[in-house]
């Protein structure tokens, strides 16, 4: 997956319905911290949410 910003918004690339974010990619995306518990996914530790919550999307 690749996130780029475009102007005051993002283009995701790649995408599925669910993501997950390290905590530096959560900081960049997002004003307020991820509203989810982090979790180890291949042993980085990982928040995961649905993009459709966040961003306006097709998956």
């Amino acid at each position: 997956m690749l996130f780029a910003r475009d102007g005051d918004g993002f283009v995701v690339s790649g995408c599925q319905e669910t993501a997950r974010v390290t905590e530096k990619t959560a900081r960049f995306l997002f004003a307020a911290p991820l509203d989810t518990a982090p979790e180890a996914h291949t042993g980085v530790v990982k928040k995961e949410f649905r993009v459709a919550d966040h961003f306006a999307c097709r998956p």
